[in-house]
């Protein structure tokens, strides 16, 4: 996949608004990619309205890893942070699930089939 397709740190901040620092964003970044490329079946994205909605889910994917971490399923312990909520456990890869497909939205790449 070419690196034009990856969101970078400009785009997160000026074009989906993203808080998270630099280095926090470049932190999950990797993770974040790989998340949205499994999801859309590893297609790369085709014009400029489905290369957008595709950084633009790196980048919830990125911000869903940065607050919930690498966590499975959550406790509590000091000051870590639970991944439960209303009694219901979540992984941080469901949470970038989630995200993730909320600006894929409609889009064909979504990938909706059974491996």
């Amino acid at each position: 996949m070419g690196a034009e397709v990856l969101a970078d740190y400009a785009f997160y901040t000026d074009t989906y608004k993203g808080g998270l620092s630099e280095a926090a964003f470049y932190d999950c970044l990797p993770r974040a990619l790989r998340h949205v490329r499994w999801l859309t079946g590893y297609r790369e994205p085709i014009g400029c309205v489905e290369k957008e909605r595709y950084q633009r889910a790196i980048c919830a994917a990125v911000d869903a890893f940065a607050d919930f971490g690498d966590g499975g399923i959550g406790f509590t312990l000091g000051s870590f942070k639970t991944n439960v909520r209303d009694g219901v456990a979540f992984s941080a890869e469901d949470k970038a699930t989630q995200a993730a497909l909320g600006e894929l939205g409609d889009l064909s790449m979504a990938f909706c089939g059974v491996r």
